[in-house]
């Protein structure tokens, strides 16, 4: 099974810029929420929009918002 994940991202740390988003797929649930929580905790703060992590049927699975 393939998981995806996506985070978003304010370029400029205010809610009324556009967001900025990315993803990347792996192999492994795990490895996949460990790199979202490295993710957030390097971009942190306002800039922080969320990400998710998926699985191959578009099913959430885990999230951390702002």
């Amino acid at each position: 099974m393939k998981y995806t994940v996506n985070w978003h991202r304010y370029k400029y740390g205010n809610e009324s810029d556009p967001m900025i988003g990315d993803f990347k797929y792996f192999a492994n649930k795990e490895d996949a929420i460990v790199f979202l929580e490295k993710k957030a905790n390097r971009i942190r703060g306002i800039y922080w929009a969320g990400g998710y992590v998926e699985d191959s049927t578009g099913n959430t699975i885990y999230e951390i918002l702002a």
